[in-house]
């Protein structure tokens, strides 16, 4: 689905206020901002399907997996609001956060505090520390907090 922007096709398809390069999550929001400002966009993307980074691919059996590690939490209140204002809050899936790392030719679950104490790779000491890191980052209500 690569396009290639020139003056002249530029011309041939209409004039545009703005050209986004990249259909990702940064890129379609940019649009959507300058769209809601009554400024005309086109975003190009050379992948077949929207996303970049945050969509998944057909892994067999009608299975599918991440790009990469992007996903929502049910408190992410405002991407859901984005959705909604979208009109696509319906295509929203919940699923169960089973979260993991591999590590020596085993894999760890990390989905939930336990899980963190269970962690042998790291010193209990660590351990500790890393679940009151967990602990305290699901009180954080303003992302800065954590800069």
């Amino acid at each position: 689905m690569s396009t290639e922007i020139t003056p002249q096709s530029a011309t041939q398809a209409g004039a545009v206020d703005a050209v986004i390069v990249g259909a990702g999550f940064t890129g379609l929001s940019a649009a959507l901002e300058l769209a809601l400002q009554g400024r005309s966009v086109r975003v190009i993307e050379r992948e077949e399907t929207i996303g970049d980074l945050a969509s998944s691919f057909d892994i067999g059996d009608g299975k599918r997996l991440e790009r990469f590690y992007h996903h929502w939490f049910s408190s992410d209140a405002e991407m859901i609001r984005l959705c909604e204002s979208l009109g696509i809050a319906h295509l929203l899936e919940a699923h169960e956060t089973r979260t993991g790392v591999y590590y020596a030719n085993s894999v760890y679950r990390l989905s939930a505090p336990l899980d963190v104490l269970r962690f042998a790779p790291l010193p209990m000491r660590d351990r500790i520390r890393l679940g009151v890191l967990a602990l305290r980052a699901q009180r954080v209500e303003h992302w800065r907090e954590l800069e």
